[in-house]
């Protein structure tokens, strides 16, 4: 760890509260966090925590980390401490994914316990099969399409009608069945979720250079927005906004954007498109939209983004993203006010990503100027919860100490059981 980030650590160190919590921390594992080391960290704090749904999100990150490493009957033990289905799922679904399937359309064990329902099985298995496509194992990734299809046809075949086609359509497409991508998008009973998952196939076929295919996909998720009510078009506006500005057809996303008749609707599509004018490395447009949408703390956020992005792919040179992050959030400060809901919550989020930006930057002042405009400690703690994450797999020994110095020990547990899980799946890559 590099002495400006000792400096750092000991910055934030000092503002702390309260004692670090009474955990087994191994002083060689504070000098070089490794995932075992974590892992015994956070078994020896975990016994007494009251069930909640805390509880469950730190249960769910240490058993996740466990099956990632092989320790799969621990692993299953912690998923059956667990009590949010969701949670416990992460556990069961991170377990089945390192069974590697046979390559022919089956997989030596069962994959999920048969308790858990058809329709969550559908989901699960579709996103397991979108993950190993990712990874190019495609033999377990077809293995796990195969389960997918068993579950929603096992669905249908109860209900009459057919559920987690959104993702369906996504693993068909990855696996190279366009037209089986196709009619799972078409057999999407909501017209809304229909539209968006035609988005999304448009948007990858353009991608993929099949831009006439795509055009008339878009084409049909018109058609399907149009017949919406106006209140139920904002996700079919933004998503089909966003696919024609990456397309380089600037007026036609605007046109779109500005068609929506409430001034919330059509605002808040024009500082989503915020973002993707950013990525497409169009900054002027983007802060076009920002002042026309009033949107200068979305602006804010992308800089902070952006600047993030620069240190971590260690780029040389003045980092420009984050001068004009702070130019724009020192005016948003400044004229805070009595901001409330989702005003505030954008300021704020805009806040933390410079912070998390200025730690990667090794500088502590800023970072502390930064959580100390944030309105409590519930948002201060997520600061310092987004900076460990930022610095996991960078700096583990900053993160470590942060995680030991947060203010509650739930928020310790939570901390040092998503830095195992973290360190843990880069070890898996």
């Amino acid at each position: 760890m590099c002495w400006r980030s000792f400096l750092f650590a000991g910055s934030l160190l000092a503002s702390a509260s309260t004692p670090v919590l009474a955990l087994d921390a191994d002083p060689y594992c504070v000098r070089e966090p490794t995932v075992d080391c974590l892992l015994d960290m956070v078994a020896s704090a975990i016994g007494d925590l009251r069930p909640g749904y805390r509880t469950d999100t730190i249960l769910s990150d240490y058993g996740r980390a466990l099956a990632l490493t092989g320790r799969e009957a621990e692993a299953l033990a912690v998923a059956e401490r667990i009590k949010t289905e969701r949670s416990r799922n992460q556990v069961l679904k991170t377990l089945a994914a390192q069974q590697p399937g046979k390559g022919d359309g089956s997989s030596e064990k069962p994959l999920f316990d048969e308790s858990i329902a058809a329709e969550r099985r559908v989901v699960d298995y579709a996103m397991m099969a979108e993950a190993a496509f990712r990874k190019e194992k495609g033999d377990d990734a077809r293995a796990f399409l195969d389960q997918a299809l068993a579950a929603a046809a096992e669905v249908e075949a109860e209900t009459k009608a057919p559920h987690g086609h959104y993702r369906l359509a996504s693993a068909l497409e990855m696996a190279g069945d366009h037209d089986a991508a196709e009619e799972a998008a078409r057999a999407i009973l909501d017209p809304s979720n229909s539209a968006i998952t035609l988005i999304e196939l448009a948007t990858r076929w353009a991608k993929d250079g099949r831009k006439d295919e795509a055009h008339t996909l878009m084409a049909e998720a018109a058609d399907l927005r149009e017949a919406l009510p106006e209140d139920k078009r904002y996700l079919t506006l933004s998503r089909a906004a966003e696919f024609w500005i990456k397309e380089g057809e600037t007026e036609r996303a605007l046109t779109l954007a500005r068609s929506a008749t409430s001034d919330q609707v059509r605002e808040s599509v024009l500082g989503g498109l915020v973002q993707t004018a950013a990525r497409a490395g169009n900054w002027a447009l983007a802060r076009e939209l920002a002042e026309e949408a009033d949107a200068m703390d979305v602006l804010a956020s992308v800089f902070g983004y952006c600047a993030s992005s620069f240190v971590a792919r260690g780029n040389a040179g003045p980092n420009t993203c984050l001068d004009e992050a702070h130019v724009l959030l020192d005016g948003l400060i400044r004229d805070a006010g009595e901001k409330t809901g989702r005003d505030r919550f954008m300021l704020d989020d805009a806040i933390v990503a410079v912070a998390v930006a200025e730690s990667l930057s090794d500088n502590p002042e800023a970072v502390e100027k930064l959580i100390a405009a944030l309105p409590d400690a519930r948002s201060r703690q997520h600061a310092h919860h987004m900076i460990i994450n930022a610095q996991t797999g960078r700096d583990n020994t900053l993160a470590l100490l942060m995680a030991l110095n947060l203010e509650t020990p739930e928020a310790k547990l939570e901390a040092l059981a998503r830095m195992s899980r973290f360190l843990a799946a880069d070890a898996n890559r």
